[in-house]
């Protein structure tokens, strides 16, 4: 550590204790450094040991993902000068929010004892989706883009058009040499790994939620059933009763025979990074109103242009009649608590409950109280 500067010192500090959910503060670490996703994915990628188990070129990969944290959001390019990537800086969709996922996937991945049957590839393939997973993202909504016609829908045929275009942009810029951390693999590897970050980013289209919530549900319904079934048959012993199962018994063992298919594995991989995207609720309550600020901010930009065009205002982005209180209550209940509490659970992360509900009373006290002086 001879020459370090105190920000280093202090972001060495803060990534050595990062599995502590409640300490780890984003926006500071983020502070300290113009590339906090590039620092998080080489510390997770040195904590996973991945360049001890697949064949990464570890310099193309500091070189990629420091393009990444450079370039984050639309128009943004390395051209630019600092004052020109200030003005094109997204208020939420930017390189921290990035590194925020990022950070949210290293803690579910480290927690959970059934992830470390995962192949090094899969987990490797998750932190690297969760970096570029709102990549070049252009501070619209899907259904923006969509209603709009803007061309990232046209091209992308109107199916979940960000993160197709977050994608086809993250492995456009890979194709350049001197960032293609994948090119030492082997030709059906490489495209394995791409598969994987596919499936994992285009799973973190809310619209898609219910579909893997669904999945979920059927997975963690099957593997209470093999748990079972496993006891029952194990020695003669008598039946174990249905309700005596628990989801976070299900993590030490993924089935009767402690193996997880592929497309099981994906799954949980689809789910964790989804939490993950959508965990700000789950965290102290301070950050979740600085992010609850900053996702408000980039509404209210949509719905300013939806305004100027003479166009319907979407709700939650209408700076002049959103009720913030009732906006976040919303998002808790029926996008974050159906997600995150069935996954908190399976991976004994009680604190995501517990933080989901502690900020859930804030904004129902705020709601509470706002209420009653309006009637007065």
């Amino acid at each position: 550590m001879n020459g370090a500067s105190p920000e280093d010192l202090e972001m060495r500090y803060m990534l050595e204790e990062s599995l502590d959910w409640d300490s780890f503060d984003v926006i500071k670490f983020a502070g300290l450094t113009s590339y906090p996703v590039t620092a998080l994915v080489d510390f997770v990628v040195a904590k996973q040991q991945t360049l001890h188990f697949v064949d990464i070129s570890y310099s193309r990969l500091i070189n990629f993902m420091q393009t990444i944290d450079m370039t984050y959001c639309y128009q943004q390019s390395v051209t630019m000068t600092s004052r020109q990537l200030k003005e094109k800086r997204n208020p939420y969709h930017n390189n921290m929010h990035a590194a925020d996922v990022v950070h949210g996937v290293y803690c579910f991945l480290s927690h959970a004892e059934i992830f470390k049957e995962m192949s090094r590839l899969d987990l490797f393939a998750c932190v690297i989706a969760a970096a570029i997973h709102d990549y070049h993202h252009p501070g619209r909504t899907n259904q923006f883009l969509v209603t709009q016609s803007h061309p990232i829908a046209i091209h992308h045929n109107d199916q979940s058009p960000n993160e197709r275009y977050h994608l086809s942009e993250a492995f456009r810029m890979m194709q350049e040499d001197e960032r293609n951390f994948l090119v030492r693999l082997q030709p059906k590897t490489r495209l394995e790994v791409r598969q994987t970050i596919i499936d994992l980013v285009l799973s973190t289209d809310l619209a898609m939620t219910m579909k893997y919530l669904s999945s979920f549900q059927m997975l963690l319904a099957k593997k209470k059933d093999e748990k079972t079934e496993g006891l029952i048959n194990r020695d003669n012993l008598t039946t174990v009763k249905e309700e005596t199962r628990t989801l976070s018994d299900l993590n030490n063992s993924s089935s009767s025979s402690g193996v997880m298919d592929a497309g099981e594995s994906i799954l949980l991989l689809q789910i964790a990074i989804k939490v993950a995207d959508i965990s700000h609720p789950s965290r102290r309550l301070q950050l979740h109103k600085d992010w609850t600020e900053r996702i408000q901010a980039e509404f209210f930009l949509q719905g300013d242009i939806q305004r100027e065009d003479g166009l319907k205002v979407d709700p939650l982005c209408d700076r002049h009649n959103v009720d913030v209180n009732k906006a976040q209550m919303g998002f808790i209940d029926f996008v974050c608590r159906p997600l995150i509490q069935p996954f908190a659970q399976f991976i004994e992360m009680p604190i995501l409950i517990d933080n989901l509900n502690s900020n859930y009373k804030y904004w129902s006290d705020r709601n509470q109280l706002k209420e009653a002086n309006d009637e007065k």
